[in-house]
C-alpha cells in the first residue's frame, strides 16, 4: 500500500502546475506579473516582502522566483532597509540546500545596473530591467519551466 501511495504522489507532483514564487513590494507589479503569467499554464505565489518570500520559497519549493532587486527588508534592531532585498532572497535560497536549485529571475530597473552584478554574484539565473516587456518576461519564464 506504501508503494502504491508513493507512485501516486510522484504522479500529482509530476502533473502539477509549475509554481512561480513572485516577490515584490508594488502590489501594482505583482498584478502585472500575475496578469502577464496568465499566458502560460502556471500557479503564481506572490510576496511583498523578503521574509515572506524566503518562507513561501522553503514551505512550497516553486519551480521558478521572479524577484525585485529593490524591496523592503525588515532588518529587526532599527527597522532599517535593505536596497537589494532581492539578493538577498536570492542568497538565502543558494544557501538552503532545499533551495538551491530554484531558478532565479531577478527584476531591476534601469537606474540601478549597479545591482546587476550584484543579482548575478547572489546567484541569479537571469535578470530583466523595468519596465520589462511582457514578450521578453515569457520568454525567459518559459525557458526555466519547461
Amino acid at each position: 500500500m506504501d508503494i502504491e501511495n508513493e507512485s501516486d504522489s510522484k504522479k500529482d507532483l509530476k502533473d502539477r502546475l509549475p509554481l512561480v514564487l513572485i516577490a515584490d513590494d508594488d502590489l501594482h507589479v505583482l498584478y502585472t506579473l500575475e496578469w502577464i503569467l496568465r499566458d502560460i499554464p502556471c500557479e503564481v505565489v506572490s510576496a511583498m516582502n523578503v521574509e515572506d518570500a524566503i518562507k513561501i520559497a522553503i514551505e512550497k519549493h516553486p519551480d521558478l522566483a521572479i524577484l525585485d532587486m529593490r524591496m523592503p527588508k525588515n532588518v529587526e534592531s532599527a527597522g532599517l532597509f535593505s536596497p537589494y532585498a532581492g539578493a538577498d532572497i536570492c542568497k538565502e535560497l543558494r544557501n538552503n540546500l532545499s533551495t538551491r536549485d530554484i531558478p532565479v529571475i531577478i527584476l531591476t530597473v534601469m537606474s540601478e545596473s549597479e545591482g546587476i552584478p550584484e543579482s548575478i554574484e547572489a546567484g541569479a539565473n537571469e535578470y530583466l530591467t523595468k519596465p520589462f516587456n511582457s514578450e521578453d518576461l515569457l520568454s525567459v519564464v518559459n525557458k526555466y519551466l519547461k
